[in-house]
């Protein structure tokens, strides 16, 4: 993304933000569902990150521990020294990046076995590892080089990501209760209002 000309005003960054959300709900329609089948029947979910993206991925585990579901989150330098080896077979993988070049990232992920959700930018060499991609990008970063805008929407995609993760149970609900014809309808529309919640909450 780009940075603007002047420093911003607090309204004019709020705006900005709003914009950004605005544009990744529209970017990220038709993505959730592979995020759905990939992360629902995790035994646990690992959210990675480095450096900002650490903290987005520290709230996501947080928030899936929430729901009850098993999660952590884990440093990939960690990970490439030893401790990579808590990952299990039945896991699955949330990697965040803005820019989707972070070497740490790449070099853990490359050759794993574990289904990979990436929050990242979609033509990025995170995405390409990726069993479905979270679109992150924004137009403007509203901090200059500090990254508020697209720090404001991994936030957001995390959330979410959060119901993503814990649609098994609301899904065999719905499964179970609409009409057999329109099953699929059904479940595409809980998982566009749980995003819708998410960005209504923020």
């Amino acid at each position: 993304g780009g940075y603007p000309a002047a420093v911003l005003t607090p309204d004019e960054v709020l705006e900005l933000g709003a914009d950004a959300l605005r544009r990744s709900a529209t970017l990220n329609r038709g993505r959730w569902d592979d995020a759905v089948s990939l992360l629902a029947p995790a035994s646990s979910i690992w959210c990675l990150g480095l450096g900002k993206s650490l903290f987005v991925a520290q709230k996501l585990a947080a928030t899936l521990r929430s729901f009850g579901r098993a999660a952590h989150a884990l440093h990939p330098v960690d990970a490439l020294h030893g401790d990579a080896g808590a990952l299990a077979e039945g896991d699955a993988l949330v990697a965040i990046s803005a820019s989707g070049h972070t070497e740490e990232l790449l070099r853990l992920l490359r050759g794993s076995p574990l289904p990979l959700v990436a929050i990242t930018a979609p033509d990025s060499p995170l995405a390409v590892l990726a069993g479905a991609v979270l679109d992150a990008s924004v137009e403007v970063e509203a901090g200059g080089q500090a990254p508020v805008t697209s720090f404001t929407v991994a936030v957001a995609l995390v959330w979410g990501a959060s119901v993503v993760a814990d649609s098994a149970q609301f899904s065999t609900i719905v499964s179970e209760v609409a009409d057999r014809r329109y099953v699929g309808t059904a479940l595409t529309l809980q998982t566009a209002l749980g995003f819708l919640l998410t960005a209504v909450s923020i």
